[in-house]
């Protein structure tokens, strides 16, 4: 009776601590997400060189990004496409997909 006893407060006990380790775990990854969409940086492009279609594409591709972009802004009197970000998404692939649509690094009138 003993041994059963100690056998099941062993498994409660064990039980007990893995869901703390998992629940420290959870409440980490979200303070981390958390200070990572907080986070914003913001790119100007010109786009006088590029044609409506090639910017249009470019801003649809980028509104399916809402976890990561927090803003898409066109100027068309000053030619230019303000895109602003947090921290979710990674600047390599904000780069990748200039490079998809044949932006060149020198369009990139400011990225801060």
């Amino acid at each position: 009776m003993k041994k059963l006893f100690s056998i099941s407060l062993l498994i409660v006990i064990t039980k007990f601590s893995y869901s703390q380790v998992n629940s420290n775990q959870q409440e980490e990854s979200q303070r981390f997400l958390a200070s990572q969409s907080q986070t914003t940086k913001t790119m100007k492009i010109d786009f006088s060189s590029y044609s409506r279609n090639v910017i249009g594409e470019l801003k649809d591709e980028l509104s399916m990004w809402k976890e990561k972009i927090t803003l898409i802004e066109i100027d068309e009197n000053l030619h230019q496409m303000k895109i602003a970000h947090n921290g979710l998404l990674d600047k390599r692939e904000l780069y990748d997909l200039l490079i998809k649509y044949n932006i060149k690094e020198s369009k990139i009138i400011s990225y801060q």
